[in-house]
């Protein structure tokens, strides 16, 4: 028998298929937000009426949450300085050894709700040079946004029973995936979804694997309609 080898080759595949199932497992363990949730979450943010350090900070890391997919600990390691306020731009350092940024144009509500923690952060005293921070001046976890996002989850709910097997789809991957999901659909390549948000390549192909045919194929005539030549020939 050679060295090296399964001596038992079933048993190799059914590791292989637990691994597998093990995998996908921890990956359905955190949804993809829907539209409707997305519109739930849209409407909590409008009700929010106190302008408190850290309520406008929760308000402004889900908004960056729906709509550019980050990591989460990329929000986290944003510097205070990424953000610039005449710009009206937020810079995103690539990482995996690319020595670039993008600069990151915020629309006008963004940008407002940003320039709003700007002014209040720049004034508080902290050790830190980070965009985010907790009252006490540390770093803030992803726990940070997460009694906004139990609240979420359980008035979309309310008055009807959820199923107990259901995975939870109000978390800060769930509405990264939402975001990055859109990218896809407008047609953004994974090299440059990957590196804007931070995520993994696993995160990006669970999300892409979750687009339906008729999208996907929307997709690609929307980006073929968007090349300079199609109107010519």
């Amino acid at each position: 028998m050679l060295r090296g080898l399964d001596s038992n080759p079933i048993s190799g595949l059914k590791r292989n298929n637990l691994t597998h199932i093990k995998e996908l497992k921890e990956r359905e363990s955190n949804p993809s937000i829907t539209e409707d949730h997305f519109n739930h979450i849209v409407r909590l943010l409008a009700e929010r009426s106190k302008d408190t350090f850290v309520s406008v900070q929760v308000k402004l890391i889900v908004k960056l949450l729906l709509l550019y997919g980050f990591k989460f600990n990329r929000i986290i390691e944003l510097s205070l300085d990424a953000f610039d306020p005449e710009k009206r731009t937020l810079e995103i350092s690539f990482k995996n050894g690319h020595n670039k940024q993008v600069f990151l144009e915020l629309p006008y509500s963004l940008y407002k709700d940003m320039k709003t923690h700007y002014d209040i952060r720049t004034s508080y005293k902290s050790g830190n040079s980070n965009l985010f921070i907790t009252r006490a001046g540390s770093l803030i976890t992803n726990a940070f946004i997460s009694d906004f996002l139990n609240k979420a989850r359980t008035s979309y709910f309310s008055g009807s029973k959820q199923d107990e097997y259901l995975k939870n789809p109000f978390t800060p991957t769930g509405l990264a995936k939402y975001a990055i999901t859109n990218m896809i659909l407008q047609g953004m390549d994974q090299s440059t979804i990957v590196h804007i948000t931070g995520v993994e390549n696993d995160i990006y192909q669970d999300c892409k694997d979750q687009i339906s045919y008729e999208d996907y194929n929307r997709m690609i005539n929307h980006n073929f309609r968007g090349i300079k030549t199609f109107d010519l020939l």
